[in-house]
């Protein structure tokens, strides 16, 4: 019963007098709608940071025993000829970022790493180049930037269902108090709650991740959309 009461309270609550230009005064009530839509991406942007390494680094050898040196060509070369062998083409292989990371040791040339963005269009692929890889080069894994090639078309749609939303609302709640639904008098996308882009996922990989990683861990693009919208009451 109390809960009810906090209902109605509400209810009542979002219908407040307005000064109407005749000088009487006009109901309304203000509703907040939202929607919601999760979209596959069309094309998924897969970072992965290579570095190089000393063999003996696995082998639980000190610092000081460490001798081969697998070399960034070796490594970068080894990379590519795996992406060729999983169907991947050169031009959807682009390198960010050369750099170097840390000494090896002292008095020797710094490791050297690549980063590289790599287009694909299925999550599945993630799965078979994280079973490929070298492992023992990566210094990280992760998802990019997803991209649809239809979120135009979304943002237009969710904005639409968010005002759908907020008359459905504004109907059921006026007709708990015995009124009725008239014309919009306002609508507006609230600061920093209008229509909010994100991706939804767990966090993504890192040197020690499953293979499968990528795979599992879906991404979507998520569109959330928010409008306040003012509607007058009629008796």
């Amino acid at each position: 019963m109390l809960r009810a009461s906090i209902v109605i309270l509400m209810a009542v609550l979002s219908i407040l007098p307005v000064c109407a230009t005749d000088g009487g005064k006009q109901r309304f009530i203000e509703v907040n709608g939202v929607s919601q839509v999760e979209l596959v991406p069309d094309r998924i942007h897969y970072i992965v940071q290579l570095r190089e390494y000393y063999a003996e680094e696995f082998d639980g050898a000190k610092p000081e025993e460490f001798k081969s040196c697998v070399s960034m060509d070796q490594i970068d070369k080894e990379f590519r000829n795996h992406l060729y062998e999983l169907g991947i083409k050169d031009d959807a292989v682009r390198l960010q970022e050369v750099g170097d990371y840390g000494w090896r040791r002292e008095g020797e040339p710094f490791y050297v790493s690549k980063r590289y963005d790599i287009t694909l269009d299925d999550f599945v692929m993630i799965d078979k180049i994280n079973t490929r890889i070298d492992r023992k080069a990566v210094e990280y894994m992760r998802v990019g930037d997803l991209e649809c090639d239809s979120i135009d078309h979304y943002r237009r749609q969710c904005r639409v269902d968010a005002l759908k939303s907020a008359l459905t609302k504004a109907e059921y709640m006026a007709q708990a108090l015995g009124a009725q639904v008239g014309e919009v008098l306002q609508i507006e996308e609230p600061a920093g709650a209008g229509l909010v882009e994100g991706v939804s996922s767990v966090a993504t990989s890192n040197i020690a991740v499953d293979a499968a990683a990528g795979y599992d861990n879906f991404r979507t693009i998520t569109l959330r959309a928010t409008v306040r919208v003012r509607f007058s009451l009629k008796q």
